[in-house]
């Protein structure tokens, strides 16, 4: 009988330290944000967001649906190849501006002055994109490379 006690004490004491050491390894997810928390944070960013915007000749439309709520992320943005497939397909500005448009409904940017740019970036920064001016019913890809910036026209 002394035996069979000490065996059980030995397996409880085993089953705690086990218990413990699995404690200490496992990963844990950040806590949930309480409803209010997320809404403020939300707010915060939507508010300095706007500020910026308040900085620029346009505004970033994307980017505002998505912090107000009224978009979503989007699953997989449109590459140089997609819309060069659209332009060669198209036989006007305007059948290019909607198929874009169709593809994503909210542009990252819509602004100018005295002409009207419009942004459809291939990155979540914008480094690449199409960009549209529609008074000249033109279609660039732009690419940023550091301190130099690349045009280049695919429809006039």
């Amino acid at each position: 009988m002394n035996n069979r006690k000490t065996a059980v004490f030995l397996l409880c004491i085993l089953l705690a330290v086990l218990t413990a050491a699995l404690a200490c390894t496992k990963k844990t997810d950040p806590p949930e944000m309480d409803p209010e928390t997320k809404e403020r944070i939300k707010a915060e960013e939507l508010a300095a967001f706007e500020k910026l915007e308040e900085s620029k000749v346009g505004r970033y439309i994307y980017k505002e649906k998505l912090l107000s709520g009224e978009a979503e992320p989007i699953a997989e943005r449109m590459d140089k190849q997609f819309v060069l497939e659209i332009v060669s397909g198209s036989e006007s500005y305007q059948q290019i501006a909607e198929a874009l448009e169709n593809r994503q409904e909210y542009p990252d940017y819509v602004g100018g002055s005295g002409v009207t740019i419009t942004e459809y970036w291939f990155d979540a920064e914008g480094t690449q994109k199409a960009l549209l001016v529609k008074e000249q019913s033109q279609v660039y890809i732009v690419t940023n490379e550091g301190e130099e910036t690349n045009y280049e026209l695919i429809y006039d």
